[in-house]
């Protein structure tokens, strides 16, 4: 899958968030991916980021209408009920919630497809996890570096991970170089995932890392066309 993860670059604006999922449901993405942090996320200065739950429904709607899937990084277990009687395509595990028991066991019953972000595990922790979760067949790894930096990156690992516990890993990217999307194809990841944002003139909260929607179509091209590059 390639999936372009709004995050919270919409800012709390519904307006900027439609935006959005009206110029990627038009391009050769698979999926769309919004935020919901935990309540508690939304204090001091992340308190206007928060969208309101109908909005993130409609966006759901819209987004599975015009054949596109759409998923959550959700942060609240009690939120996924919810969400779940509107028919999630999957959830993504943010890095900090990797020993979340009470997130990845609501999670977990839903039956969806789910990623889980490694930017904060270690292999043991990640062993856990997979002991936790038993069958692997519906979850994928993601692997990234959250700190963005290039010598960091070791897309290698994408790789490692696969061998190690014979399981599907994506990449995620955070890399401040954005051109690592390309490299990450030489190691084969079953899915990528990037964040997107409007355009340059603001500060998003993943910025660095994000590559401007007007963008997004030369990189979709891109990544399907090298992809051919490496297949045996």
């Amino acid at each position: 899958m390639i999936i372009a993860e709004v995050g919270l670059n919409h800012l709390g604006d519904e307006k900027l968030a439609m935006r959005y999922v009206y110029d990627l449901v038009k391009m050769r993405i698979d999926g769309i991916t919004f935020q919901v942090p935990s309540k508690s996320f939304f204090r001091g200065s992340n308190k206007y980021l928060e969208l309101k739950t109908e909005y993130i429904i409609n966006a759901l709607q819209y987004t599975k209408s015009m054949g596109k899937s759409f998923g959550l990084a959700i942060g609240d277990p009690e939120k996924i009920l919810e969400y779940e009687n509107h028919e999630v395509d999957f959830y993504k595990v943010l890095s900090k919630d990797i020993k979340n028991d009470a997130l990845i066991d609501e999670i977990i019953k839903t039956n969806k497809k789910v990623f889980f972000s490694t930017g904060l595990s270690d292999f043991h922790e990640i062993n856990n996890l997979l002991e936790k979760i038993k069958n692997t067949n519906r979850f994928e790894l993601v692997h990234t570096n959250l700190g963005g930096e290039v010598e960091n990156e070791c897309l290698s690992r994408i790789e490692i991970l696969k061998n190690k516990f014979s399981i599907s890993v994506g990449y995620g990217t955070h890399c401040k170089n954005k051109n690592a999307i390309y490299l990450s194809l030489a190691f084969k990841p079953d899915s990528l995932l990037f964040y997107v944002k409007i355009d340059e003139n603001k500060i998003y909260p993943d910025n660095d890392h994000a590559f401007i929607l007007s963008e997004v179509p030369f990189l979709i091209e891109n990544l399907r066309d090298l992809s051919k590059t490496i297949k045996l």
